[in-house]
């Protein structure tokens, strides 16, 4: 456990301890850049932070007593910022970028000027702020209020996904009125481990959610297709994470047949020698969740998979486009802006190594 609490360590120093140009207090820093465009901006967002935390978190029962109060004293110092990324209007929903005051891509040149660029709050965020934090039953009640008020066919209906799901009452990424409606597994995964973390009692919108993931799973889609499932993700080895995170971590979703076919699918993936790097280190986490007490590789061989500039998540420019033939080509990396942590990735690798004791 020697080698976590030197990570945990190298996380606390990677923090903001003050306010500066670039990050607020608290927050972890982030990069948004398109290698195309020859593009690299500081970008100070919330998820990036929320999602280091909540990974901290999930080891923090198997540190030692020090390191877990790191892990304390990190997530209380993130807390603290999670206020600038409230909604504006007093829902109790999140921002992936800062409300208070308005600041959406900060530290560009252009972008941060084009207000059509302003995103509206979504799950993704707010699921992971939840799960950092300890919201109240009527903060959770509001919650679960508003992800039915914006799900799939409440107000609209879905054109960018299957033609088997166009109808299927599941959540919707975003909750803006005027925003488009858009199913990903990734940000589903999380929005319903939140309403599980929770205990909160599943709906037709939550159960049709569910029923997306398992289906994605059993088709192949998430393999042959992944940006069409997860448009933020848009990689299998990342949408196998998240699921295997939320199958694995509770019983109530009595997904059995969908756990095995997950587990052997990961399963191939780390068959393949082309698979490495943090890919691969996130599928090995993955796939011992799935199946605890196995040994999949050494110390050694695990740090070495580690990269500290690695994606996570990206943004299209072209999702929101429901005219077929632009849709198409929202696919295409030029199109993409691709964010990465360091903290975070130095946080999925404590992860990684807490299944090895």
């Amino acid at each position: 456990m020697e080698k976590i609490k030197d990570i945990v360590l190298q996380i606390a120093d990677l923090q903001s301890k003050s306010s500066d140009k670039y990050f607020p207090k608290g927050c972890f820093a982030s990069y948004r850049s398109n290698y195309l465009w020859f593009y690299k901006r500081p970008d100070a967002n919330i998820f990036s932070t929320a999602i280091t935390i909540f990974t901290l978190n999930q080891i923090k029962n198997k540190c030692d007593i020090f390191t877990q109060k790191l892990i304390s004293d990190i997530t209380l110092n993130a807390q603290n910022a999670y206020h600038l990324f409230e909604n504006k209007q007093g829902f109790e929903t999140y921002n992936f970028f800062q409300t208070k005051p308005s600041k959406h891509f900060t530290n560009g040149f252009v972008l941060k000027y084009l207000d059509f660029l302003q995103l509206p709050d979504d799950i993704d965020d707010t699921a992971m702020v939840y799960l950092t934090s300890i919201p109240d039953k009527i903060q959770l009640e509001k919650l679960q209020e508003r992800l039915k008020f914006h799900a799939n066919t409440s107000q609209k209906t879905i054109v960018n996904t299957f033609e088997e799901y166009k109808e299927l009452p599941a959540y919707s990424t975003w909750f803006g009125n005027k925003m488009y409606n858009e199913f990903d597994a990734c940000a589903m995964s999380n929005i319903l481990y939140c309403l599980a973390y929770y205990n909160l009692s599943f709906d037709k919108h939550a159960i049709s959610t569910l029923l997306y993931l398992e289906s994605v799973i059993l088709t192949n889609q998430y393999i042959i297709q992944p940006f069409n499932v997860a448009h933020h993700y848009a990689s299998t080895p990342v949408i196998m994470y998240h699921l295997a995170r939320l199958f694995a971590d509770f019983d109530r979703l009595d997904s059995v047949k969908v756990k095995c076919k997950l587990s052997d699918d990961i399963a191939l993936f780390l068959d393949k020698k082309t698979v490495k790097g943090m890919d691969r280190l996130i599928l090995e986490t993955s796939y011992l969740r799935l199946n605890p007490n196995l040994q999949l590789s050494n110390d050694e061989q695990v740090l070495a998979l580690y990269a500290p500039d690695w994606n996570f998540f990206i943004g299209g420019f072209l999702t929101a486009f429901e005219n077929q033939f632009i849709y198409k080509l929202s696919s295409c990396s030029i199109f993409h802006m691709k964010w990465s942590c360091e903290a975070h990735c130095l946080a999925l690798l404590a992860e990684r190594l807490s299944f090895q004791h």
